[in-house]
């Protein structure tokens, strides 16, 4: 029969295996902040330099890998899990700068789990949310074009067609008289009503 030190093995060994293959960042801070493991999605997208069971090689804090305008919210988030007696998760979201330079922004739930036994430490989860924040702001964006058109399209409907109007003038325009958007500026647009009061 298999020995409770084989089963302790083999659940060991389950669990290393998922945190390894996660895609989430998995990072378990103590209470000061400072990073005492985390799984190889956080130390590729983090640069953390860690040994083979995920053990940063010298002392570093979480709050020195996040932009500083972003780091209040995690210390925040930190100081909230720390309150917590029932091990809620606390959400939070930062910009971490990568390797390369560029920005990412992480949303992330804190845990304090340091009265686990099995953790004693609090547990950050956290996933990238960059491109789906610009896929969110790209529709905004898109929307709020289309609502723009579709006011003027009711504005030009409400106006009607010129076979409503018994007098009509086509009166040309020149490439100065518009403006960055295509639209006659108001100056210009003006003096049509003068011309055709006086006409």
């Amino acid at each position: 029969r298999e020995s409770a030190a084989e089963r302790l093995r083999a659940s060991e060994a389950r669990s290393r295996a998922l945190y390894e293959h996660a895609v989430a960042l998995i990072i378990t801070l103590d209470a000061e902040g400072t990073i005492r493991f985390a799984n190889p999605a956080a130390r590729q997208e983090l640069n953390i330099a860690a040994d083979a069971d995920g053990m940063p090689r010298s002392s570093l804090r979480l709050e020195s890998l996040i932009d500083e305008q972003d780091r209040g919210a995690l210390r925040a988030a930190i100081a909230e899990a720390l309150r917590s007696v029932h091990e809620e998760a606390v959400p939070f979201s930062v910009r971490v700068r990568r390797r390369r330079g560029d920005f990412r922004t992480l949303e992330a739930l804190a845990r304090n789990l340091i009265a686990n036994v099995d953790v004693a430490a609090i547990l950050v989860n956290a996933r990238d949310v960059t491109e789906q924040r610009r896929l969110d702001a790209q529709r905004r964006r898109t929307e709020a074009k289309f609502l723009a058109q579709l006011r003027e399209s009711q504005k030009m409907q409400a106006l009607g067609t010129l076979a409503d109007y018994p007098q009509h003038e086509a009166i040309p325009t020149r490439w100065m008289d518009n403006d960055a958007y295509g639209h006659v500026n108001n100056v210009v647009y003006y003096s049509f009503f003068d011309t055709a009061v006086n006409m």
